[in-house]
């Protein structure tokens, strides 16, 4: 009776790994929200004792910071409703989310690259750390890329845990009982 969820998400059950999908969407996106908005305090603070040579790209990197926490702030409110769709079996919950995640992965990476190409290093580790890395910038900037791909092909595979739960809510239908004939 209902929807039988055998098929695995990480090896648990599709209803419970898409629960966890949808708490993991809520926690990373509320935080990469709350380092956004300091990222962007962090920069606005810098834009204000910028010299005029240098205001438009740290403006492209407001711009970049801002996109990129409205994004974020979508995500949460989508990922609130995945949950609520996933504990009540709602595939019309579900479904919005799967569109606006996939589209939120493409807008995110948009960002990063063109973050990237404003500030000529990932994240600015040299003026972090206020030291000059020297070597370390190279190697930091495959690690971050090895790792956002990485955390790319895990959002994919997320998606696609939460599809085939939503297939499945879509194949349930409650079979009546056979009657049984007395003899």
């Amino acid at each position: 009776m209902g929807c039988q969820t055998y098929s695995c998400c990480c090896c648990i059950n599709l209803r419970r790994g898409c629960i966890y999908i949808g708490v993991y969407t809520l926690l990373v996106y509320l935080l990469l929200s709350a380092f956004g908005t300091w990222q962007m305090t962090e920069l606005i603070l810098e834009h204000d004792k910028a010299v005029d040579e240098t205001k438009f790209p740290a403006m492209l990197a407001m711009l970049a910071k801002c996109v990129e926490a409205l994004v974020h702030l979508i995500m949460f409110s989508f990922s609130v409703l995945l949950v609520t769709g996933v504990m009540r079996a709602r595939r019309d919950f579900i479904g919005p989310w799967i569109v606006v995640f996939s589209i939120c992965l493409v807008v995110e990476q948009f960002v990063y690259v063109g973050y990237w190409v404003v500030a000529k290093e990932p994240f600015l580790i040299g003026d972090i750390l206020e030291w000059d890395p020297g070597l370390l910038v190279p190697v930091f900037t495959v690690a971050v890329v090895v790792l956002d791909v990485i955390w790319t092909a895990f959002n994919i595979y997320c998606v696609v845990c939460v599809r085939s739960f939503m297939k499945e809510l879509g194949r349930s239908v409650v079979e009546p009982e056979e009657e049984v004939s007395e003899i």
